[in-house]
């Protein structure tokens, strides 16, 4: 497989289809020798910390490692105040999706200094919300270690509760090696997990059966923007841990996402212009998306890069060229080579 397959790259509709679907496969993939992995996450949310939640969890449950990239994660760059001053004043969310977001964001703040009135806001937010969701209030710990066990494969968990007496391979194994522990470690949140499965919750987040509405309108800036601002700190410096690289698409999120023009792109942000010491600037790789759909190439988007960096920052010819030379370089160590 290594002589035939040197990456994979993965994305769906992320509104209905999120990391976890793909975390089995990826799994047996790179059991059978496939050692790169690319996976698009943070493009398209309803709201900006959903978005966060994807990319995070495209590192987390795809266990992505040295070498590999999330392409757009436009939600850990696109400014908060740009972003809710684009949407407009509300959004209407799932409400179990609001659940997940909340808890994603109480885990990842938990141990954050200063954050006790915002980890107090959420805590009872996560309590109502999971009242109506599973009709039981679980505290904020159950639902994030139910949460943090979704890259186990659900079939597995729910359907073939026993593991079966007849030899398996190795990769099968380890996949129901990973469903015991999770068992014998922490049953309550498997209960959970299993219940986030079910038809109840399914029926709930796609409005079917007879349960009341799924929905909910929420304030766009419900979290405070220097809260949303710290998430996608947050999430960067745990990207940045795993030595992961992210692509940035110009022409694809102007023509697309809340961009009005190449100058609010966030690749500028990541590549921290201002020099700002305490920020997490991550690995940047300059991709063309879809050149066919977008009219472009990846020659193009470094022309537009070269141009912002020149008008807007004020670098000259040579500087804008040295940004350009370590895009460049990112972009070959990052390659899916043989």
């Amino acid at each position: 497989v290594k002589q035939l397959v040197t990456g994979c790259d993965a994305a769906g509709h992320e509104l209905h289809t999120p990391p976890e679907v793909f975390a089995p496969i990826f799994r047996r993939l790179r059991h059978g020798g496939v050692t790169h992995f690319t996976y698009h996450a943070g493009e398209d949310f309803v709201h900006l910390i959903s978005g966060i939640r994807a990319t995070y969890e495209a590192a987390e449950f795809l266990d992505l490692r040295p070498g590999d990239r999330i392409g757009h994660a436009t939600a850990l760059g696109i400014s908060a105040e740009l972003w809710v001053n684009r949407t407009g004043p509300t959004v209407v969310m799932r409400r179990t999706l609001l659940l997940d977001d909340l808890v994603f964001a109480w885990s990842l703040l938990r141990d954050d200094k200063g954050q006790e009135h915002n980890l107090a806001q959420l805590e009872r937010e996560i309590r109502r919300l999971s009242r109506l969701v599973y009709e039981e209030t679980y505290s904020p710990d159950l639902l994030e270690e139910a949460w943090r066990l979704r890259y186990l494969n659900p079939h597995k968990i729910i359907v073939d509760s026993l593991m079966p007496q007849s030899p398996l391979n190795p990769f099968d194994c380890e996949e129901w090696s990973n469903v015991r522990k999770a068992k014998e470690d922490n049953p309550e949140a498997v209960d959970l997990f299993c219940s986030h499965h079910g038809k109840r919750i399914f029926e709930m987040t796609w409005g079917e059966g007879k349960h009341p509405s799924p929905y909910e309108e929420i304030d766009t800036d419900f979290l405070p923007l220097e809260l949303l601002t710290r998430l996608q700190h947050l999430v960067l410096k745990h990207i940045n841990k795993r030595q992961l690289a992210l692509e940035a698409m110009p022409t694809s999120n102007v023509r697309i996402s809340c961009y009005d023009c190449y100058d609010e792109h966030h690749i500028f942000t990541w590549l921290n212009l201002s020099r700002d010491p305490g920020y997490p600037a991550p690995i940047v790789c300059l991709c063309s998306d879809d050149p066919g759909i977008f009219s472009t190439n990846t020659r193009n988007e470094y022309a537009h890069v070269l141009d912002v960096l020149k008008r807007k920052y004020g670098k000259s010819h040579q500087e804008a060229l040295e940004i350009l030379h370590m895009l460049v370089e990112n972009s070959r160590r990052y390659a899916f080579q043989p």
